[in-house]
């Protein structure tokens, strides 16, 4: 053994620079640390919070009753799952959209319909009191014409039954036997007019009545209708007169009921009229509307404007009318209009109180074909 020789490191230098190590270690493990840490923060925000945030705004408004809301993935970053999240979102938004449409529609069509609806009740209701009270009026005007009606038929029986009572007594003088049986004649005659208006009436409601189309000579139906009405005007000294103004051509019609229609017109005139008055029955071809017209005037006591169309009416009469020391059915003047509108005609008045009437009949002039007359004569 020659000798030992012993070495030393220096470990404190060692130990220092071992300490650095860490230490810049641990420094560098807390970067990467912070770093992920960010990254994960900041991919988490951007792709994850941010978008359910969204979702979440837009399931909000949704749920508030905004069903408009949207969701755009782009402006939000969505990828993946957020994005097909997002788009099952806006399905869902746009298929309430829709229903909420749907069923506002049907809301407003429902609305509008119960509108209409109620509409619809308030005027059928209107028109079943409008109703109602016709009827309440129809049933008090035909209680009225029965109870008219009644006194119109008494009267005649009555006179004629008076006068045949009369008869038997032996003691009436030739002179006045003829004059009650004048008497008599008249009531019967007033009696069958009044009957016949009635079975007309019921005629013609029933559907049962139709005309019967002959050729007419308007002059010799006013030379008829004016010895018809003769004995009526002379009883009350009344100035009967007829004219024909230019010439008036032979025509079609149903010459019955068209001299019933005048014989109404002819014998209200002279009815209403006082003693003494005047009846012109007039006839004319009327060009321009090529129609043949017949007019009653009369100087009478004429009608009120605002009564003038309801004398054509069934069930009724005015007040002036029935305030007049003359009675009527009530009958002929409707029966009158009812027939001028069979012949496709229309009869009209002009009147002013005091100063008489003007009842004109109106027919569509029809040319007879008198070849075919011809023919079925042969």
């Amino acid at each position: 053994l020659v000798g030992v020789a012993s070495t030393s490191p220096p470990t404190e230098l060692y130990r220092n620079d071992h300490g650095h190590q860490l230490a810049l270690q641990a420094l560098s493990s807390a970067a990467m640390l912070a770093a992920c840490l960010f990254t994960v923060y900041f991919v988490t925000m951007r792709y994850v919070i941010r978008p359910l945030s969204k979702v979440e705004t837009a399931v909000s408004e949704i749920g508030a009753g905004n069903f408009q809301a949207r969701i755009n993935p782009d402006s939000v970053h969505a990828h993946d799952e957020m994005k097909s999240l997002s788009e099952h979102v806006n399905e869902m938004a746009e298929e309430l959209d829709s229903l909420h449409q749907n069923l506002e529609d049907k809301i407003a069509q429902r609305t509008e319909q119960l509108a209409e609806a109620n509409s619809m009740l308030v005027k059928q209701a209107e028109e079943l009191e409008n109703v109602n009270q016709q009827l309440q009026a129809d049933d008090r005007y035909k209680s009225h014409y029965f109870t008219m009606m009644s006194h119109e038929l008494r009267t005649p029986l009555t006179a004629i039954r008076a006068y045949i009572d009369i008869l038997k007594d032996s003691s009436c003088d030739h002179e006045q036997k003829a004059d009650m049986l004048e008497m008599i004649q008249a009531n019967t005659i007033s009696l069958s007019k009044l009957v016949n208006n009635i079975l007309d009436s019921a005629r013609l409601e029933a559907g049962a009545v139709k005309l019967e189309i002959s050729t007419v000579d308007a002059t010799d139906l006013i030379n008829e209708l004016a010895r018809t009405l003769e004995p009526l005007a002379r009883a009350k000294c009344i100035d009967l007169k007829r004219r024909a103004d230019g010439e008036v051509p032979l025509f079609l019609a149903d010459e019955n009921k068209l001299m019933h229609i005048l014989e109404n017109l002819g014998s209200n005139a002279i009815k209403y009229s006082t003693e003494g008055g005047r009846v012109l029955i007039r006839v004319y071809h009327d060009k321009p509307t090529d129609t043949i017209r017949f007019d009653v005037i009369d100087n009478g006591s004429g009608i009120p404007e605002d009564e003038q169309q309801m004398v054509f009416e069934k069930f009724r009469q005015t007040e002036s009318s029935m305030s007049r020391p003359v009675s009527g059915s009530g009958l002929g003047l409707a029966l009158a209009k009812e027939y001028t509108e069979l012949h496709g005609g229309t009869i009209l008045v002009r009147s002013k109180p005091g100063e008489g009437s003007i009842f004109t009949v109106c027919l569509p002039y029809r040319k007879p074909d008198f070849e075919l007359e011809w023919e079925e004569a042969q």
